[in-house]
């Protein structure tokens, strides 16, 4: 209602009671969003908010029969699993708790671990930031690909899953992410991170960027915006 000025407000009366009206009729969905009769817990969750991942996201998932194209929500999901996997593979969590994304307000993306500890929590949080967030002179980088899908002009009259026979997909490079500090500290941990990573995110080969063919590969998609410039915040919540 504030969108409105007060001398648009009397003509405005039947269509704002219209919405209320339609509104009272949704007690299903209104319980749900205020998670009535749902268990409450009275501790802080670390959670990352990111927004802005559309410029990264877009294009679909670089693997055999995917139907789906990114979104903010989905990319920001698969590159969590790669590092919970890459956690649990490395024993640095004792538990695989869910994994839990949802859309905010203003275009963020909110993704947290439900049910986990403090340590595993902190952990998790820190490692997707790095992920996500821009280049801060990384050890080691890793590129993202994704699928570009041309239909052909044939495709335009067939129903749809048949269409898709007639599509043609070109594999190009999105974005080069930071491997989290987490797992560069050496050969063998980023490469259980790339096996994760090439599992749910995308094919390719993580590279180290402080020297050499390395740092230009990290420096040339800066310049070329190929790199996240998300808006990402850590904070606690309560669920």
């Amino acid at each position: 209602f504030t969108e409105l000025r007060p001398e648009l407000l009397e003509s405005s009366v039947q269509a704002l009671n219209d919405e209320m009206l339609a509104r009272a009729r949704q007690r299903e969905v209104m319980r749900g969003l205020w998670r009535i009769g749902q268990p409450y817990r009275n501790q802080p969750i670390r959670a990352i908010e990111t927004r802005s991942l559309a410029g990264g996201s877009g294009g679909f998932p670089p693997f055999a029969g995917s139907s789906e194209p990114w979104n903010a929500r989905s990319l920001a999901l698969a590159i969590g699993q790669a590092i919970l996997m890459a956690c649990a593979d490395l024993k640095l969590v004792r538990e695989l708790p869910p994994i839990q994304t949802g859309e905010r307000a203003g275009g963020y993306v909110r993704v947290f671990l439900d049910t986990a500890d403090d340590e595993a929590s902190q952990v998790f949080t820190e490692a997707l930031h790095d992920a996500l967030g821009p280049l801060h002179r990384p050890r080691y980088v890793i590129p993202r690909y994704v699928d570009r899908v041309t239909a052909a002009r044939l495709a335009r009259w067939l129903p749809k899953f048949i269409g898709r026979w007639f599509e043609r997909r070109d594999r190009e490079t999105a974005m080069l992410h930071a491997v989290p500090r987490l797992f560069a500290k050496n050969a063998e941990t980023v490469a259980v991170y790339q096996r994760r990573w090439n599992e749910f995110v995308s094919p390719g080969e993580a590279i180290y960027a402080l020297r050499g063919a390395g740092e230009t590969l990290a420096r040339d998609p800066v310049r070329n915006r190929r790199t996240p410039s998300s808006e990402i915040h850590e904070k606690e919540v309560f669920l």
